[in-house]
């Protein structure tokens, strides 16, 4: 669970910070740059030690479809095969790029010769597994709503802390509570309107 959520939490600052870094220019951009480098090679270390981790801890066995099982099983990989082909492209283009290795703040090395040609590969790979990584990361997404919503297995306790009352609300919870606040809030009025008395019931 933490190593998921650690994961989670670091791709999508990742893809805030890329995004805002967008809009800087030149030397505005290298400070930032350091820091998404440096978040990125922890997070593909995350990745790494989930990778050795589920191959030593297999998740259980969830009852499902066969169709189903392959789908999720063959997304799992593509997420973990983007996230290390990423990971691999930004630590060559960072190497490639002759800026210096500068880590959470910390100089390790001092600006070298640039490979150029390295550096625009790794750039190109980066964006599109990152690109890529987008849209299978909503199709995740979108087939744990379906589970937790619509299949209605409770497939998310697995990867939250805490009993499942703390678990998102089924549709038919959501429309049941809805119409049980309107029903308060109609018996609270006529309550008013009858000046306190208590409401006859047929």
């Amino acid at each position: 669970m933490l190593l998921h959520w650690l994961v989670a939490a670091g791709i999508a600052f990742l893809f805030v910070h890329g995004f805002y870094m967008m809009r800087l220019e030149g030397a505005q951009r290298l400070p930032d740059l350091n820091v998404h480098r440096s978040v990125g090679v922890v997070i593909f270390a995350l990745v790494l030690v989930r990778v050795w981790w589920r191959m030593r801890h297999p998740p259980p066995h969830v009852p499902m479809p066969e169709v189903q099982a392959w789908i999720a099983n063959y997304v799992h990989v593509l997420i973990y095969a983007l996230l290390i082909i990423n990971g691999i492209a930004g630590a060559a283009g960072w190497i490639a790029s002759g800026d210096p290795i500068v880590f959470f703040g910390l100089p390790l090395t001092a600006p070298r010769a640039a490979a150029p040609e390295i550096n625009h590969l790794c750039i190109f790979v980066g964006l599109t597994t990152a690109r890529i990584l987008v849209v299978v990361i909503v199709l995740h997404v979108l087939a744990v709503i379906k589970h937790e919503w619509f299949d209605e297995d409770r497939l998310l306790s697995r990867m939250l802390p805490g009993p499942a009352i703390l678990l998102p609300l089924r549709p038919g919870e959501i429309v049941k509570r809805m119409r049980e606040r309107r029903r308060r809030r109609r018996e609270e009025r006529a309550l008013r309107e009858n000046g306190g008395a208590p409401i006859a019931r047929e």
